[in-house]
């Protein structure tokens, strides 16, 4: 099952595993509309083709008039003629778990030719997991196979997402914080005879009925709502 979400010009950089229930962000690879990546892949000596891309972001260079998520140019006499090829489109975009990470690839790119069948190009991205960045490695050319490029990176962005351990301590600490501030409280209000133990009851005793009196609000108004749905009910039939 992939997930193939786009709105305009943005697509999704998150994914959830429906085999492993694993999560997976990538937006920290994703950059600045004018800053997109650009790969130059020089497995052919006198012409080099240069691989355009970004992640949750379109191009603004256009090609042929759109603005794909990816595309191939290649620059000829010294810059003086170019010609670009789409390689795929953000709303064509497919994810899926690789060995020790995950493959984001754009389809529907133009048109290519395969062994025995018209086809369309296609640029796949492997995110393997890292605890430091790696660069772009071209694991499939465009000279080896026209109609799939494969570009694999060592990256943060390729592991499961996980609790941080400063959320963590975060929350050992609070719970800690409050427990210390009941402990000392309580051992000051007996040491003083004081009659309730509690600290700061008179507080706390708000706090609680803030919470009731909101949570009867809520509950109040859930039910006028189940009341008007049941009246709207009764006027239709089953068909």
């Amino acid at each position: 099952m992939f997930y193939m979400l786009i709105v305009l010009v943005q697509s999704q950089t998150t994914w959830e595993d429906p085999t492993t229930g694993m999560s997976y962000n990538w937006k920290s690879l994703k950059r600045d509309p004018d800053n997109y990546y650009e790969v130059v892949d020089s497995n052919a000596f006198f012409i080099p083709s240069i691989y355009s891309f970004n992640f949750g972001e379109d191009l603004p260079t256009a090609c042929a008039g759109q603005y794909p998520a990816a595309m191939e140019s290649v620059e000829l006499l010294d810059g003086w003629m170019e010609s670009c090829s789409i390689l795929g489109r953000s709303d064509m975009q497919k994810v899926q778990s690789v060995n020790n990470g995950i493959e984001i690839t754009y389809k529907g790119g133009d048109i290519c030719y395969d062994v025995s069948s018209i086809n369309t190009r296609q640029i796949s991205f492997q995110l393997i997991c890292s605890k430091t960045e790696g660069q772009w490695e071209i694991i499939q050319s465009t000279f080896t196979n026209y109609c799939h490029i494969i570009l694999k990176k060592k990256t943060k962005a390729g592991c499961p997402v996980q609790f941080t351990f400063t959320w963590v301590w975060g929350l050992i600490f609070t719970l800690g914080a409050f427990a210390l501030y009941f402990i000392i409280g309580t051992l000051i209000n007996i040491s003083q005879g004081s009659g309730c133990i509690i600290p700061h009851v008179s507080f706390w005793e708000g706090v609680w009925e803030f919470i009731t009196d909101k949570m009867t609000a809520i509950l109040e108004k859930a039910k006028g709502v189940s009341s008007k749905q049941k009246e709207v009910a009764k006027n239709y039939e089953m068909v």
